[in-house]
């Protein structure tokens, strides 16, 4: 893949287009360069380089406008070792040539940080411990972007977050030719999540809520008859002669999931029925429950300190993202009902989310 840095250098990498590496790997390709040039002395230099940036803006909000406020930023710089040396030596490259300048380089990706990117950090401003022989330190982050979004709330507080962890090469020619001149060009690079224990993947654990549903209609055989003018009137002023059932709704969810796993994760909803708060008058009453849908979102929540804590500012970003679920009912060629409150439990085990 050629990237379009300018026709002065050009990266051109072995890989397709959108193509990430793991830590370990190594990147094949080569600096072209298309514009002539003719000098007794080049040298060509790459450097990959890797970073972290969080950034937290504020904003004023009086009863006239909005003013931008200011800004809390914290940078990590993961990888800047000594830049390798692809080339130094003469170089010749006139007009009438049809190929490029080529100079092909191979890197190999680290499987950990430099040193440097902990020393003289505030634990506060790290979410791993920052102790040198820890071994969180021995792994690559991913690339990381998070979208740049956010609320506008009453006072001075924080109106957009951004945070992101990325990786890219950086190319730099330079020689002499009517004084010293140096051509750069850069080029992204996307690193893979490393691969953590899978050993709780099955693991799961139980969300529970308390619901409750009033309605004369809950009375044996009220399904078929019209309400009188005192249970409509009931209704309205929500009167406590109204029967209710209370009922628990049971969710069971994994207490782990692997985005873009092609494996398939389960989500279980039940319901059980709470006699001891239901209505005296319908405890023994069977009910009959019927699910038009369900709707199931994954919601991922992003929270970034900006130099400290307690020194500096707490970004909160949060984005739901609709899995579609409520398709699947649809989609049924009969309703999905049950007899019994007491047995009504729905499993989803085909639930799969992949980052696109």
């Amino acid at each position: 893949m050629v990237a379009n840095s300018g026709s002065d250098l050009k990266f051109d990498i072995a890989a397709p287009p959108g193509w990430s590496y793991d830590a370990g790997d190594t990147i094949i390709g080569n600096l072209m360069r298309y514009t002539p040039i003719s000098t007794t002395q080049a040298t060509v230099e790459l450097a990959l380089v890797g970073r972290t940036e969080a950034k937290v803006n504020y904003v004023f909000i009086t009863k006239k406008e909005i003013d931008d406020g200011p800004f809390e930023s914290s940078h990590y710089t993961l990888l800047r070792g000594k830049p390798q040396l692809v080339f130094c030596g003469p170089v010749q490259h006139s007009e009438n040539s049809k190929d490029p300048l080529s100079f092909p380089f191979s890197v190999q990706i680290p499987h950990e940080p430099e040193r440097s990117a902990r020393e003289g950090r505030l634990q506060a401003t790290s979410f791993l411990p920052l102790e040198g022989d820890h071994p969180s330190h021995h792994v690559m982050p991913g690339t990381f972007k998070s979208p740049k979004t956010g609320g506008l709330t009453a006072g001075s507080l924080p109106s957009s977050l951004e945070c992101k962890v990325e990786y890219f090469l950086e190319a730099t020619l330079e020689y002499q030719s009517e004084g010293r001149q140096i051509c750069r060009a850069r080029y992204p690079i996307a690193i893979r999540h490393p691969a953590r224990d899978d050993s709780n993947r099955l693991a799961c654990k139980t969300i529970t809520a308390q619901c409750s549903v009033r309605s004369h209609l809950l009375l044996p055989g009220a399904q078929t008859k019209r309400l009188s003018f005192k249970q409509k009137s009931a209704r309205i002023f929500g009167a406590s002669s109204i029967p209710c059932c209370h009922f628990q709704l049971n969710m069971t969810v994994p207490l782990a999931i692997k985005i873009g796993d092609s494996q398939p994760f389960q989500v279980t909803l039940g319901m059980t029925p709470l006699r001891e708060h239901t209505s005296p008058i319908i405890q023994d009453v069977a009910q009959k429950v019927r699910i038009n849908w369900v709707k199931l979102s994954l919601k991922c929540i992003t929270n970034v300190p900006v130099n400290g804590e307690d020194q500096g500012g707490l970004g909160e970003q949060n984005v739901s993202h609709m899995l579609n679920l409520e398709g699947a009912f649809w989609d049924l060629e009969y309703p999905l009902v049950t007899a019994s409150l007491s047995i009504l439990e729905i499993c989803f085990n085909s639930v799969f989310i992949q980052v696109v």
